[in-house]
């Protein structure tokens, strides 16, 4: 969460690793995809609070754009994820 918080305050590209490691988590924990990422749409109002008035129309814009780009692969992410672990599941384990 901090790597995705400090890329959306620095206005730069965000490593899709750490998004992935934060999905495979959720997709365990969480039974669905809103609440796997869920925690991205509440970045945006902290990085909101944190930048506060320094942010005119066009870059509240321009951040609600990144914002929501970062939570659709977030959520292509997670659901990879759940896909995945629905098939280690439904497996026969050999004893």
């Amino acid at each position: 969460t901090e790597e995705i918080y400090q890329a959306l305050v620095e206005d730069r590209n965000i490593d899709r690793r750490p998004l992935e490691y934060a999905m495979k988590i959720m997709a365990v924990q969480e039974g669905n995809s809103w609440n796997g990422i869920r925690f991205i749409h509440l970045l945006k109002e902290i990085v909101r609070e944190a930048l506060g008035d320094s942010m005119s129309g066009n870059d509240i814009a321009d951040f609600g754009s990144r914002i929501d780009a970062i939570a659709a692969m977030a959520a292509e992410m997670f659901i990879s994820n759940r896909a995945r672990i629905a098939t280690i599941s439904a497996t026969p384990r050999i004893r």
